[in-house]
């Protein structure tokens, strides 16, 4: 048996824009069974599985990356 360890939750938006109340709801309630979360913000790239350079992201998934890297 192989020991899992969680290590945070990755909120990837759905599509552009503000979350609905009820999803940002929902979120936080699951946020406070974690140890971290990281909000990452809707990439039109990514729906048709586009390669991205890490430095060419939005600043939150390189603070996503930094994190887990500091983590590991």
């Amino acid at each position: 048996m192989s020991n899992v360890e969680l290590l945070g939750l990755a909120i990837v938006a759905d599509a552009p824009g503000r979350l609905p109340r009820a999803l940002r709801h929902q979120a936080q309630v699951i946020a406070g069974g974690v140890p971290r979360t990281w909000n990452v913000p809707w990439m039109e790239s990514w729906r048709m599985g586009a390669p991205s350079l890490l430095e060419d992201s939005p600043r939150e998934i390189r603070r996503l990356v930094d994190d887990l890297n500091g983590i590991l």
